[in-house]
């Protein structure tokens, strides 16, 4: 979902790098991969497209992107 709104290029450069980053710092000094931009964004999007029943919120927490962050997606 987040590929279709922003393109190849924007994905990969952006949401992709950085996701893989976030990733691999995952349980490094108590980091943790599922609260970064680019997954609680991802949960979003997934959310809105699927429904809420039995989301688990805990698990997969949710988050719209900022409108900053937007901004610089879309501008970049």
């Amino acid at each position: 979902m987040q590929y279709d709104l922003l393109g190849f290029r924007r994905y990969y450069e952006l949401v992709g790098a950085n996701s893989l980053l976030s990733a691999n710092q995952d349980g490094k000094e108590g980091w943790e991969h599922k609260n970064f931009w680019t997954e609680t964004w991802a949960n979003h999007l997934a959310r809105e497209y699927f429904g809420s029943g039995g989301w688990n919120n805990r698990r997969f927490p949710v988050q719209n992107i900022s409108p900053e962050d937007r901004l610089k997606l879309l501008n970049y």
